[in-house]
């Protein structure tokens, strides 16, 4: 069926004219996250700085720069746009200006985006999007944009994962033995606080782009966090490594 040009949630259709806008109710989502960490055998977020996944605090959002060009007024980075869920379980967005706070309360940051800037047109240092003072986001200096790979579905949507791609390189070795094998993780937490893994995949390190179809796909049901994580599994000494990883979703407005 058709409505006003689009076709009708129920009657289906493929992910491309989800993308496309043409089925009603319906978004495609890339989520994608990269970082260079060192690599242990506890399992890291693949984002800017690894770390271990933290469920935050629902509270404003602050955003600090470690570039002293970065601020309301500086060549740098003035206005970030950040977009995330509230404290209610509801999609949320807001312009922060570098250096200052969000009056709106957020529960979770979905993405973090440099809006307006000065004469350098992007960030000169490391910008820090956190909320309740626990650190949510990174947007690397010269990047202007985060890239962490988590992603928190709305109480309003349901959605379902129909694959994920990862990389996973060494980037500093020191001429020591690496870990010959790393741990690709799937995770996700419900909204009760229950986690769980949706996917592993062991891969040798540096073997290039691996790619995992859901079919059917993932479902996420609304309130559930996602994200891609790694680890280490052999080796005596943990390299740096270079990760990236990207989940496609599709979601479907319910409320």
């Amino acid at each position: 069926m058709v409505f006003d040009g689009k076709r009708s949630a129920a009657s289906g259709s493929d992910s491309v004219d989800v993308a496309l806008g043409l089925v009603s109710g319906r978004e495609a989502l890339t989520v994608h996250g990269y970082g260079t960490f060192k690599l242990g055998t506890a399992a890291q977020v693949i984002r800017h700085s690894g770390g271990a996944y933290v469920h935050a605090i629902p509270g404003v959002v602050q955003v600090v720069s470690e570039g002293g060009e970065d601020s309301a007024d500086g060549d740098g980075a003035q206005v970030v746009h950040v977009t995330g869920i509230d404290a209610a379980g509801a999609a949320i967005e807001a312009d922060i200006t570098v250096g200052g706070k969000s009056v709106a309360v957020f529960a979770h940051v979905h993405t973090a985006v440099v809006s307006r800037a000065g004469s350098h047109m992007v960030n000169v240092g490391d910008l820090r999007v956190s909320v309740s003072g626990t650190q949510a986001v990174v947007i690397p200096a010269g990047d202007g944009s985060s890239s962490d790979c988590v992603w928190m579905c709305p109480v309003t949507h349901t959605a379902a994962i129909t694959g994920w791609s990862m990389c996973c390189a060494s980037s500093k070795t020191n001429g020591s033995p690496v870990a010959a094998t790393v741990d690709i993780l799937l995770r996700c937490r419900l909204a009760g606080g229950l986690c769980r893994t949706l996917s592993r995949m062991s891969i040798p390190l540096g073997v290039g782009v691996q790619h995992m179809p859901f079919d059917p796909p993932a479902a996420i049901p609304a309130g559930t966090t996602v994200w891609a994580s790694v680890c280490g599994v052999g080796g005596r000494r943990a390299p740096v490594i270079d990760t990236s990883a990207q989940l496609s979703v599709i979601s479907e407005k319910t409320t």
